[in-house]
């Protein structure tokens, strides 16, 4: 197996109408069609998190323009741009700010660094009529720590406040989330079905989403194929190729694995994370 550098990360969202880039994104986890689509989007900041690198330097609406004299048109281009970049080295930015353009440096720390600071939150939000709606909640992550855990939150419901503090636009959503961080507590207070809610989420870090990442591979997936995999994933930056996993998967696949499959879909469909076409489907066939 190739070994690959893990890429520099800025602490860095950007996102458009349509998508969320995560600041932590490799290029590899993108098809062909959203390779395209990166090239459409602008390098605009959406959110700087406290305690990494870009924080109090960056700000949500900066357009990067330039990243160590290569100039950078859109969102591909800065992640091809990062992968020449080095870990605990300074990193020449110009950007434009409302209508003044700006040098500044920002000087990476340690990969270490990163992951025990960088939240990994796994919700996103869009815009609809006058608030913000939960587009995505996605497992191992703050919103949804494990598998099973019962979701706080869901997507559609309308934010009225985070940690107090109204939420109306991207803008102010920017300014909170920014904010968190690893183990502190971000209180929701949301509209559902017309009743106001609220429920407070853990914030993880990234080193403990790497664990729950481990602890659910090598609960669901043969021992030997989970070994191998996740030593796979966490080498080449969190990216793992469908088709290596599923020959590994099938190459120790056993009855232990057929019964896990079985616990997982069990779970899944008892917890929403899956929903079957066909009701009258039975599990053990």
């Amino acid at each position: 197996m190739k070994k690959t550098k893990i890429i520099p990360k800025f602490g860095i969202i950007f996102k458009d109408a349509s998508i969320e880039v995560a600041g932590s994104t490799n290029l590899k986890t993108w098809d062909k069609d959203e390779q395209a689509k990166l090239k459409t989007i602008k390098p605009i900041v959406y959110i700087v998190f406290k305690n990494l690198e870009g924080y109090k330097i960056l700000k949500f609406g900066d357009l990067i323009v330039q990243i160590n004299k290569k100039k950078i048109n859109n969102i591909y281009e800065l992640l091809i741009e990062r992968k020449k970049l080095k870990w605990n080295s300074t990193v020449n930015f110009k950007i434009k700010r409302k209508k003044e353009y700006l040098n500044l440096k920002i000087k990476l720390n340690s990969f270490d660094h990163w992951k025990k600071n960088c939240p990994k939150l796994g919700f996103d939000v869009s815009k609809k009529s006058n608030s913000l709606v939960i587009s995505n909640v996605n497992i191992l992550s703050s919103a949804i720590p494990k598998f099973d855990s019962k979701p706080t939150i869901k997507s559609g419901d309308q934010i009225v406040s985070l940690n107090k503090t109204k939420v109306k636009t991207h803008k102010d959503f920017s300014e909170v989330i920014g904010l968190c961080i690893p183990n502190k507590v971000l209180r929701f207070d949301f509209i559902r079905d017309s009743i106001l809610h609220s429920t407070k989420i853990k914030i993880i870090s990234f080193a403990k989403f790497i664990k729950l990442n481990r602890d659910f591979c090598m609960e669901y997936w043969p021992k030997k194929a989970a070994k191998i995999l996740l030593k796979e994933y966490e080498l080449n930056d969190f990216h793992l190729d469908p088709t290596y996993k599923s020959k590994i998967i099938g190459k120790f696949k056993d009855k232990k694995y057929e019964k896990n499959v079985q616990k997982f879909a069990r779970r899944g469909i008892k917890t929403g994370r899956i929903k079957l076409r066909n009701k009258k489907i039975k599990l053990d066939t």
